[in-house]
């Protein structure tokens, strides 16, 4: 398997893991509840898939030194992680 080395490649193995997820996601939509019955909005699904596959890349670059140096600066990462985290904690105070 060809691991990405530069930003280019990276990008290119990005869009076709959010592509890849989110055609999952639907298929598991439709074969559950069929087309008209939609839980999750399009933008959260496309985050969802986006959040997915920055992890993907980001554990391959545990792996994988060469891809983490494709990566770059994982600020954006972290930022959207922190936040994601940070609604979480508050959502858990709710009592249930």
């Amino acid at each position: 398997m060809h691991l990405p080395t530069d930003e280019q490649e990276l990008y290119i193995w990005m869009a076709v893991l959010i592509g890849s997820y989110l055609v999952v996601a639907y298929a598991i939509q439709f074969w559950f509840k069929g087309l008209s019955n939609q839980d999750k909005h399009t933008l959260t699904r496309v985050f969802d898939a986006t959040t997915f596959a920055g992890s993907v890349m980001l554990l391959l670059g545990v792996i994988e030194p060469s891809v983490l140096n494709a990566i770059g600066s994982t600020k954006l990462f972290l930022l959207v992680a922190s936040f994601a985290g940070i609604i979480y904690c508050l959502h858990s105070l709710k009592p249930r």
